[in-house]
C-alpha cells in the first residue's frame, strides 16, 4: 500500500457539490487523478465521499450520468484531523485506501 499526502491545491480539486450529476465526477476524477471526490454541501461541509470504486459500483447498479452524485456516496467515511500520527496504521486496520486528514471536520 502506497501512501501519498495530497497538497492544498490538490485537495480543492478533490470538493464536488452533492448537487453535481456522475457526469461531473467523472470530469473531476480525470482533472485530479486522485480518485477521490469530497462531496460538500452548500456550506461546504462534507456530506460523504466519493471513490473510482463507489462511481463503478453505481455504474453496476445501472445508475447514468444524469444521476446525482449522492446517490452512490459513501456517507459512512473516516476522516482524521492533522495531529493523527497513526493515520497509516488506520488505513491499514480499516482497509480503506483514501482517508482525508482536515483540519475541521
Amino acid at each position: 500500500m502506497e501512501f501519498h499526502k495530497v497538497n492544498n491545491e490538490d485537495f480543492k480539486k478533490t470538493l464536488i457539490s452533492y448537487k453535481k450529476k456522475i457526469k461531473n465526477l467523472i470530469e473531476l476524477f480525470e482533472k485530479n487523478h486522485l480518485q477521490i471526490a469530497l462531496v460538500i454541501d452548500d456550506k461546504k461541509k462534507i456530506k460523504g465521499i466519493v471513490t473510482d470504486g463507489d462511481l463503478r459500483r453505481g455504474i453496476l447498479k445501472y445508475y447514468n450520468l444524469d444521476t446525482q452524485i449522492n446517490q452512490i456516496c459513501n456517507k459512512n467515511y473516516y476522516t482524521v484531523n492533522p495531529k493523527t500520527k497513526n493515520y497509516k496504521d488506520i488505513m491499514i486496520e480499516k482497509k480503506i485506501n483514501h482517508l482525508p486528514i482536515l483540519n475541521k471536520f
